[in-house]
């Protein structure tokens, strides 16, 4: 059996060699580039602290919220609905079984905006399209609106047809 201080020294030789192999290594603030050694003066700051200065409402009530970044002396505009952070959430996918009415707030807000079928997918809808099939929905009585509205939550491809339908009779 091996004596406390044969199991000591033993036990240091490896540790020994540890620390000379790590004698290469360099502690930096900051992240290195691929395949440089130090960290480059005109790379950005690890980290950054922002500040916020301001919120405001915009006219479509859409909050913004404004920051303010020191090291960069540089502002930032971060829009924001309900807590959520819209530039950190992927884009808003609405679902509902009323397409018109998502259809209506893309006209009055001029945003484009997408929407979720029935069958899972989504599509994304610009304000003239938008605009288009409201106006041909607003001209038809109301069993036939039922009928375009339930065609277009469908799917994308009955979208589409719903859409082609409305560019028919406007143009």
């Amino acid at each position: 059996m091996k004596s406390l201080k044969d199991f000591i020294s033993t036990k240091e030789q490896p540790i020994e060699k540890e620390i000379v192999s790590m004698e290469f290594l360099e502690l930096h603030d900051e992240p290195l580039i691929e395949g440089s050694t130090k960290p480059h003066l005109s790379d950005p700051p690890a980290v950054l602290v922002m500040k916020r200065k301001s919120i405001r409402l915009f006219p479509n009530n859409q909050k913004v919220a404004m920051y303010y970044i020191d090291k960069l002396d540089k502002y930032i505009m971060v829009p924001y609905d309900s807590g959520k952070w819209l530039s950190a959430v992927p884009e808003e996918v609405e679902q509902t079984t009323d397409v018109m009415q998502i259809l209506e707030s893309i006209v009055d807000n001029r945003l484009a905006k997408s929407i979720m079928f029935s069958d899972g997918k989504s599509t994304k809808v610009e304000p003239k399209i938008a605009e288009s099939i409201l106006k041909v929905y607003s001209a038809l009585n109301e069993d036939n609106q039922k009928k375009i509205a339930d065609m277009a939550i469908k799917s994308k491809e009955h979208f589409n047809k719903v859409v082609d339908f409305s560019h028919k009779h406007l143009g």
